[in-house]
């Protein structure tokens, strides 16, 4: 369902906040989860010779108080990504704006150039519009 012109101006403004990547960084604290429950479970398998030291490998009945802190942080990245402008718009939406802006450019780029070319009109002399007007 295709925007209107009046609310794809509404996404436009320079005042939107963005969250820090650091919002959206899980991985690291996941690895870290799994790489003590795979100490773990390492550990159980060779007792004898771990092939890795585990730091504070995670019991299996502590592993949901360990999850929860990284739940809480993903519903918190879902959340921040929802109120981000144009989320709820298509890709193809968002690809006609762009093409709708692109020619946009080009016409005042157009415009720009008919202007500069009057200037340089002026700058030589050659200016009838304004003729016989006292300067």
């Amino acid at each position: 369902m295709p925007s209107s012109p009046a609310a794809q101006n509404t996404y436009h403004q320079s005042s939107i906040q963005f969250p820090s990547p650091s919002s959206f960084s899980l991985l690291p604290e996941l690895h870290t989860i799994l790489s003590r429950l795979s100490a773990l479970q390492q550990q159980s398998i060779n007792a004898a010779s771990p092939t890795f030291p585990a730091d504070n490998p995670i019991e299996l009945k502590d592993l949901a108080s360990h999850v929860y802190p990284l739940k809480q942080r993903l519903a918190k990245a879902r959340g921040m990504v929802h109120i981000l402008p144009d989320v709820e718009r298509s890709v193809s939406e968002q690809e006609q704006e762009i093409k709708m802006l692109e020619r946009k450019v080009e016409a005042l780029k157009g415009r720009l150039a008919d202007l500069g070319g009057i200037a340089e009109q002026g700058r030589s002399g050659a200016d009838t519009v304004m003729e016989g007007v006292g300067r």
